[in-house]
């Protein structure tokens, strides 16, 4: 019989990757706050408030999970009490389900930039934490709790920039390649010097299935194997989509000189985790999806 996983934020664009994955080796239960379920593969949905506990310890108790892999998160940047109430309670939630039920292990989506700006490159697990924001603080409160529970395989995983088919259009990515595709100015900040981590969604979704096969717990860095800027980002979907479009520089960036260079090798050696997803071919999947 397989293991019965539970994925919160199935609907979402990791959730509902990392459902796609797991779908053929668990018997995978989604819920979030739509009234329906956005992916056929899943073999049972239901909408449940992640921030009520009697409504989640019913659920939980009617289906007894072996794993929970918590991917739903609130981005109410402007709506503090939303965003904790979402981020915090909901963790406090899932680990009082866990203790309650007999849940094994939970792999918990967590967010690179928890660590503030990065001060030591490359990045790695023992970085200093210092959020910007109260969704970053919030995602470190997350795993906080579960660092603080010994009886419990508990994993965070932090990501930096998830890319792939589904993605937000408004994000960079998206918006270099529809320039890029309707040959419209691609517009940058600065020098475009900044540097970040684009890691494959699907990529991702594999460093989940890892972590749930491992018994152990922690926090693990997980990334591509390079970082690029926003220069190169722009060149590299001019490149890969042969276009014509030209790069403009406008105004100044605050955060010109940040990189985050990623270390993994952590992930590497305790999960077996090796990005298979090159950035190129990303832009080329995302390009025929738009």
């Amino acid at each position: 019989m397989k293991d019965k996983i539970l994925i919160t934020g199935i609907n979402g664009f990791v959730g509902n990757e990392v459902a796609n994955l797991l779908c053929n080796q668990y018997d995978v239960w989604g819920i979030g706050r739509q009234s329906y379920s956005k992916n056929p593969l899943h073999t049972s949905y239901e909408q449940v408030d992640l921030t009520d506990e009697k409504s989640m310890l019913d659920y939980a108790s009617r289906h007894r999970f072996d794993h929970i892999v918590h991917c739903a998160a609130s981005l109410s940047f402007n709506d503090t009490k939303t965003l904790f109430d979402a981020n915090i309670a909901g963790v406090y939630n899932l680990l009082k389900v866990a203790d309650m039920t007999g849940v094994k292990s939970i792999v918990y989506i967590s967010s690179l930039p928890v660590i503030g700006v990065p001060l030591v490159l490359p990045i790695t697990e023992s970085h200093p934490v210092n959020p910007r924001t109260n969704y970053h603080l919030s995602k470190y409160i997350g795993e906080l709790l579960l660092q603080n529970n010994p009886h419990l395989n508990a994993i965070s995983l932090r990501i930096p920039s998830p890319v792939g088919i589904g993605m937000p259009t408004n994000k960079i990515l998206p918006v270099f390649i529809r320039n890029c595709i309707d040959n419209t100015t691609i517009e940058l900040l600065g020098k475009g010097g900044r540097k970040q981590n684009y890691i494959d969604v699907r990529d991702i979704a594999r460093a989940v299935a890892l972590a749930l096969q491992k018994n152990c717990s922690g926090v693990y860095n997980i990334a591509s194997d390079k970082s690029v800027s926003n220069l190169e980002l722009a060149e590299m979907c001019k490149s890969v989509l042969h276009s014509s479009t030209e790069i403009v520089f406008k105004g100044e960036d605050a955060d010109e000189d940040l990189k985050w260079d990623v270390s993994i090798e952590k992930a590497k050696t305790e999960l077996g985790f090796i990005p298979l997803y090159k950035l190129e071919d990303t832009i080329k999947d995302i390009a025929r999806s738009l």
